[in-house]
């Protein structure tokens, strides 16, 4: 990931991988912490799947939530006993 500050605005260029990603095993170096160790690292919710452009069609979230995931997630979440 490449950083660049071009009048006080920080562009990221995500087409790098995060520095803390292990490209050979695919796997995030520092995942149990990466909210402290790596700023640009983002939480998931249920809307990003359908949100966020930056996610790849491959992503498992948008692979899960566009075949209908969400349906049974939904389901699940609200058929639990309160």
């Amino acid at each position: 990931m490449k950083k660049k500050v071009i009048d006080g605005v920080c562009f990221i260029d995500f087409q790098d991988p995060c520095s803390f990603l292990d490209v050979e095993k695919m796997e995030c170096m520092v995942y149990e912490r990466r909210f402290e160790f790596c700023r640009e690292c983002k939480k998931m919710n249920i809307l990003h799947p359908f949100t966020c452009s930056y996610l790849p069609d491959t992503c498992g979230y948008v692979e899960f939530f566009k075949k209908g995931g969400w349906f049974k997630y939904l389901k699940s979440f609200f058929s639990v006993k309160r």
